[in-house]
């Protein structure tokens, strides 16, 4: 009876302990439910709120890549007014150039020097023209948003204009211009801007160049319509206008230093 008494009390004190164990074992595992819940409800409240921020910030971004493109374009639509507005406020350049290229300009500088009636006949072939009235600042602030292509057949329009301006005013003034002469270089820049006149040239020289001063207005302003709706340029363009703009240079160059002497 003793043996089964110390059993019975074994059995009930492992009962109990089993039953103490298991309670603190699920209240633990609840606590720990819990706390995992809790956790859960801040990670997810965490990843709501950066992926809101991360929103914000994409949406802002886009917002402003929108707001820069927008406003980009819009400059390179007043860069193009301001552009064509400057040749076209200029055109009195153009029309003594266009005057002046079909004279022999050695023949005449021989002569201005001797004869004043030669004088007068280029000071009245100018046609009141008063070169302190041209201005290219306006062009020169719209450059960054032209293609290479707009602004290359600018400058070669301005350098040719220039060239034969800057015989006018010489010869006008009585002063012997030949050493400002650079048919070839003149030449050159035409040949790169419309090199399938060249025929054209060696046929009829320089003197029928005027024409081509008319092709020039007809390439800048299908290039800046194109640029209205369209900012890309490709490599070949890219290459034709630095071809361009060197000749155009390499002309500028030429005149500048004879007139300065």
């Amino acid at each position: 009876m003793l043996s089964l008494a110390l059993w019975l009390s074994r059995a009930l004190i492992t009962a109990r302990l089993t039953r103490s164990v298991q309670h603190e074992f699920d209240k633990k595992l609840e606590q720990l439910k819990s706390e995992f819940r809790a956790a859960e409800k801040t990670l997810e409240a965490s990843l709501a709120q950066r992926s809101a921020e991360l929103e914000s910030l994409r949406t802002g971004a886009l917002s402003g890549i929108t707001q820069r493109r927008a406003l980009l374009d819009k400059r390179r639509l007043e860069a193009i007014d301001q552009l064509w507005g400057t040749w076209i406020a200029n055109q009195s350049a153009r029309s003594l150039a266009m005057t002046m290229s079909v004279m022999k300009l050695e023949n005449l500088a021989e002569q201005v020097t001797k004869d004043d009636r030669v004088r007068e006949f280029i000071r009245v072939s100018g046609g009141g023209f008063d070169p302190s009235k041209l201005n290219y600042v306006t062009a020169n602030l719209a450059r960054p948003y032209v293609s290479d292509m707009a602004w290359a057949l600018f400058s070669a329009m301005q350098a040719i204009t220039g060239y034969y301006v800057a015989h006018w005013v010489a010869l006008s003034h009585g002063i012997d211009s030949r050493k400002m002469v650079a048919n070839e270089a003149v030449q050159k820049l035409i040949l790169a801007v419309a090199p399938e006149y060249k025929d054209y040239l060696e046929a009829n020289g320089l003197s029928a160049s005027y024409h081509l001063l008319e092709r020039f207005d007809t390439l800048l302003l299908a290039e800046l319509k194109r640029m209205a709706t369209d900012s890309q340029q490709d490599k070949e363009s890219v290459e034709q206008a630095a071809q361009i703009l060197e000749h155009a240079r390499s002309l500028n160059e030429k005149v500048q230093p004879a007139a300065a002497g």
